[in-house]
C-alpha cells in the first residue's frame, strides 16, 4: 500500500494456537470477505486526516512476507549497532 510517506507493506497475521486459525497458512485461505474488510480498511483509515490519501496494491503470500520480515529485522540489527 501507499500513503502520504510513500509505499510500504502490511502483515496480516494470525495466531499459531487458536483453533479458529489452525487451517489457515496463505491468503486463498481467509474468507474473502475479510480480506475485503481489511483492504477497505487500509483504503480508508486516514480519510480523517487532512490532506491524506492510501492506496491498497493487493496481497502477496508467506514468503513475501517471510522476506519481508527478515529484511526489516536485518535492516534494524543494522542501524542498532
Amino acid at each position: 500500500m501507499s500513503d502520504e510517506r510513500g509505499r510500504d507493506q502490511k502483515i496480516l497475521a494470525v495466531p499459531d494456537r487458536n483453533p479458529r486459525y489452525e487451517s489457515i497458512h496463505t491468503m486463498d485461505q481467509i474468507f474473502p470477505h475479510v480480506r475485503r474488510e481489511i483492504e477497505y480498511f487500509f483504503s480508508i483509515y486516514k480519510e480523517l486526516e487532512v490532506n491524506k490519501q492510501t492506496e491498497v496494491f493487493g496481497w502477496q503470500g508467506p514468503q513475501e512476507a517471510r522476506r519481508l520480515i527478515s529484511a526489516c529485522r536485518e535492516r534494524y540489527l543494522g542501524k542498532k549497532g
